[in-house]
């Protein structure tokens, strides 16, 4: 995740440009998921600009 987080910051950048493939186990798939949403949308508040701009 530090390298994800390294790369979410990287001044000028936009993420959407960034494409990523991750090897997971079945087993920590659902984690996986839950961390990535954590580290790149969470951390920028994306749900509530969606909702103020509804």
């Amino acid at each position: 995740m530090k390298t994800i987080k390294r790369i979410r910051d990287m001044p000028g950048e936009c993420f959407a440009d960034v494409n990523m493939q991750l090897i997971i186990t079945k087993d920590d798939f659902d984690l996986a998921i839950k961390s990535l949403h954590r580290c790149l949308v969470e951390a920028h508040d994306y749900g509530r600009a969606i909702c103020l701009a509804s």
